[in-house]
């Protein structure tokens, strides 16, 4: 019995050994790493916005043909700005814009003009509100998107006179 005990224990020291001798003490694996480029945003503006000439007792507001609003205190010579989003097609893009601006005046005595943006785009044939941090996506032709710009100014009370300013506009891919 004596014989069993020290064989059985004898080789359950050598498993033992053999064991750690097998052990794995690395491990090796490959990660998968995938990138994909898009292509750089541009924004080309097709259009600059002009109000015309506006009535100096009303608010001006020249609509980009979004449902629910309407041109007003315009009288003549108003051109919708246009700008175009150009990237990689049905990537999604943010924008962001300016909540208002300063139209500086040019000619005539008197304050200042303040403007507020009001921006849109074609959303299957219906002109879509674009907010400030909104997204669209650019789906039309090889990776375009056109945004209309309208907005209003608020000439009530102002006196007569030429005025200006710019729209900052910021594009950037929405992040995934």
């Amino acid at each position: 019995m004596k014989k069993i005990t020290t064989l059985t224990l004898t080789l359950a020291i050598a498993f033992l050994f053999v064991g750690n001798v097998f052990a794995q003490s690395t491990a090796t694996e490959n990660i998968s790493v995938n990138a994909e480029i898009v292509g750089a945003l541009e924004i080309n503006i097709v259009n600059n916005l002009i109000f015309g000439l506006l009535t100096a007792d009303e608010d001006g507001f020249l609509s980009t043909g979004v449902a629910g609003t309407e041109s007003q205190g315009i009288i003549s010579g108003e051109e919708l700005g246009q700008f175009e989003i150009i990237g990689q097609l049905d990537e999604a893009v943010t924008v962001e814009f300016d909540a208002s601006v300063t139209l500086a005046r040019l000619t005539g005595t008197g304050a200042d003009l303040t403007y507020t943006p009001f921006l849109s785009f074609d959303d299957n044939g219906d002109q879509t509100e674009l907010t400030n941090g909104g997204s669209v996506t650019l789906n039309e032709g090889a990776g375009l998107k056109t945004i209309l710009v309208g907005g209003g100014v608020n000439s009530d009370g102002v006196a007569a006179g030429e005025f200006e300013g710019s729209l900052e506009i910021t594009v950037s891919y929405v992040s995934i």
